[in-house]
């Protein structure tokens, strides 16, 4: 078994938090994972943890786009090309390597 009641207890009280978010939690734990959590999350997971890569060098781990999100309904598409120049630019400005991913 890896977790343990102190941990079911916790996630019962993340659950009723005002504002979580699953991604929220997501970022969290990509955060919290250790090396072999992490590489498990990156291989299911490679663009949330490439995208968490890029917010943890972003100032304040603000994006661009994060203006476009809360000016737009989530019900419609982003626009795909805005979307790929704004990862390009945070992956210059956190000097990602985009072939890696880190």
């Amino acid at each position: 078994m890896v977790t343990s009641l102190h941990d079911k207890k916790l996630s019962n009280e993340i659950m009723v938090m005002p504002g979580v978010t699953f991604y929220g939690v997501f970022l969290a734990l990509i955060s919290l994972a250790g090396s072999e959590e992490l590489d498990r999350l990156k291989s299911s997971f490679p663009e949330v943890v490439k995208e968490a890569v890029i917010r943890y060098h972003a100032p304040g781990g603000a994006l661009d786009l994060d203006e476009w999100i809360t000016e737009f309904s989530k019900d419609k598409p982003f626009p795909e090309d805005y979307l790929k120049e704004q990862f390009k630019k945070a992956e210059r400005l956190a000097n990602v390597d985009p072939e890696l991913g880190w």
